[in-house]
């Protein structure tokens, strides 16, 4: 079942009625109540508790050393959790969780949530009391909160769509980030960060030996997958035809559940993978399944996100769930595993930053100039070209990771604002890592979009094993001049997986995408969107310009460019705005 939970904090005479009410309006059931707060999930297993000392454990737990399940919260690793204030769990411990527990004298109580960021996590105060939900439709259930859209946030989402801070695009609701730790007494509510992925960029932690980055990158990658197949009987594995896809395919075929694969093909040649799909699961000799996106069944108008605080949800993602989920269901599957945020995990750069980091971690060489050579391979263009834009980068000195802004389609007012300047507890404006490690980072920030699972109200969960923290960690300790050897993208997870997967995937170096899909979706829609659009709440509330979108989608003959990317995002939340607003 999809994790679902709601933690209620306060004092035992508030918490109690809402409990209730919540227990009597939604499927939620308490599990653990201590002192001043009381857990409530909608899966029997959902929880490991320790009544004694007060601590519980949301979600999936492994051990760090035996790379297994967690399945009991004996009173030793309690005591550990409570007197490290929660830092024994991203030291110790992995996975998919939201910990809370009481300090000793229980003025104070504490929230952990994974350093990934795996399990969802927001809160809130309602009703006198503290909330802490893994997504906000219990609360409307339960009529604990209405929140209302905050729309100066809107419009910061849509101007930087991949910095995702704790704002939200709800008035009230916070969102705790991956590997902070959230305090609440009477009166306050303290955030602190416990786990950071600049102790693993540093240059005493990076893996010099190629050999031993290859070696290592298989068998933790290997443990993470085992890790989390073994949390379920029967697995039902997304093959898109690329190589993330395929290495969580091959690591689960020594898995002890039952594995049954399905590839999702478009009627454009470009989206049709079936091929290296098929490549995969008989040289793995797994089942496949084969199935075809119908665009006609996509709503432009509908959000599937609209339990989530921001609008994350992609309109084209409504076919391929229920595509998936239908097959997990003929299959009896329990979960469905995908190679989302491998790309982020296996550092794949389209960039000169692993020739600049290189240069500035090991001066002019031979080293170096190899990177310049991969490079050029990687890309495409020519040496030239690539020692002019890394002169440029030299010259322009260490700074701060900009983070993309995008204007268009917006309204003057949003688009004239100022970079958000908060920006990201992983990459913030002091930290003067390498540009080649800090973009690294920002992809792994752009993942967490990717792991907001199903539309609410489905058991299955969605599981990406490639974001594990063990994983994590260790490809952080890898320069990304190693990811791009031999003029290849994510290098060292193909030779890690060189022994289990067909050439024809090992050896690509594109890949298919939906770009003609989103296209069929938005001809298909052009005269739906442009009431929808020009007419809808993100126009009344002066977040996109009308007048620019109509005109966009008033032009005849085909779509060129990005427009219709930009276009169908803007849907994508205006159907979420409309959603919150009714």
């Amino acid at each position: 079942m999809a994790l679902r939970y709601l933690i209620l904090i306060g004092s035992a005479q508030a918490v109690q009625p809402l409990v209730e009410r919540c227990a009597a309006c939604t499927e939620l059931r308490p599990v653990m109540t201590g002192r001043r707060f009381t857990v409530l999930t909608a899966g029997e297993g959902d929880a490991i508790c320790n009544p004694l000392s007060a601590t519980t454990v949301i979600g999936h737990l492994f051990s760090t050393i035996h790379m297994s399940r967690v399945k009991q919260l004996d009173d030793a690793m309690a005591g550990r959790i409570r007197q490290s204030r929660g830092g024994e769990l991203v030291e110790s411990y992995w996975g998919g969780y939201v910990s809370v527990f009481e300090s000793p004298d229980s003025s104070r109580t504490h929230i952990v949530r994974d350093p990934v960021g795996t399990a969802p996590c927001y809160y809130l105060k309602a009703e006198g009391i503290w909330v802490v939900a893994s997504d906000l439709e219990a609360l409307r259930q339960a009529r604990l909160s209405t929140p209302a859209i905050d729309w100066g946030s809107v419009g910061r989402h849509l101007l930087q769509p991949d910095l995702r801070t704790s704002e939200t695009c709800l008035t009230e609701v916070v969102e705790l980030p991956g590997g902070h730790r959230l305090t609440l007494g009477p009166g306050e509510a303290d955030v602190d960060q416990l786990w950071s992925p600049g102790r693993f960029v540093s240059p005493r932690e990076q893996i010099s030996d190629r050999a031993e980055a290859v070696e290592r990158l298989r068998r933790t990658t290997l443990n993470c997958i085992h890790a989390w197949a073994s949390c379920y009987d029967e697995l039902l594995v997304q093959i898109s035809g690329g190589l993330d896809s395929s290495i969580v395919a091959a690591g689960l075929r020594k898995a002890a559940a039952h594995i049954s694969c399905l590839t999702i093909a478009t009627v454009q040649p470009e989206g049709d993978e079936r091929g290296y799909a098929r490549a995969v699961a008989d040289h793995l000799g797994l089942s496949l399944r084969e199935a075809f996106f119908d665009p006609s069944q996509v709503d432009v108008t509908h959000s599937d996100g609209s339990h989530l605080p921001r609008p994350t949800a992609r309109c084209y993602g409504q076919e391929i769930d229920r595509i998936s989920l239908q097959a997990a269901q003929d299959a009896g599957a329990q979960a469905v595993f995908t190679g989302n945020s491998g790309d982020g995990t296996f550092c794949f750069l389209q960039s000169v930053s692993p020739v600049v980091d290189r240069l500035l971690t090991e001066g002019l060489g031979v080293g170096s100039w190899r990177t310049v050579e991969d490079v050029v391979r990687l890309t495409g263009c020519s040496v030239w070209t690539i020692l002019r834009l890394v002169a440029g980068r030299l010259l322009g000195g260490r700074r701060p990771y900009r983070w993309r802004v995008d204007t268009r389609l917006l309204s003057a007012e949003v688009a004239a604002q100022q970079r958000d300047p908060r920006e990201h507890p992983w990459l913030p404006p002091s930290n003067r890592i390498l540009p080649g490690r800090a973009a690294h980072i920002a992809r792994l920030v752009q993942a967490h979009y990717h792991q907001e699972a199903f539309p609410r109200g489905r058991d299955i969960p969605m599981i990406s094993p490639l974001s594990s923290q063990p994983l994590v960690e260790l490809c952080l300790r890898i320069p990304t001049w190693m990811w791009c050897s031999g003029g290849i993208n994510r290098a060292i997870a193909r030779a890690a997986f060189a022994p289990d997967l067909p050439a024809a995937v090992l050896e690509r170096r594109s890949k298919g995408g939906p770009d003609g899909l989103l296209v069929d979706i938005l001809e298909r829609n052009r005269g739906t969107l442009v009431d929808f659009l020009g007419e809808g709440l993100l126009a009344q509330n002066r977040i996109v310009d009308a007048e620019q979108i109509r005109a966009r989608l008033a032009r005849s003959g085909p779509t060129v460019g990005e427009d219709y990317i930009r276009l169908l995002d803007l849907a994508d939340a205006e159907a979420w705005a409309r959603a919150w607003d009714g």
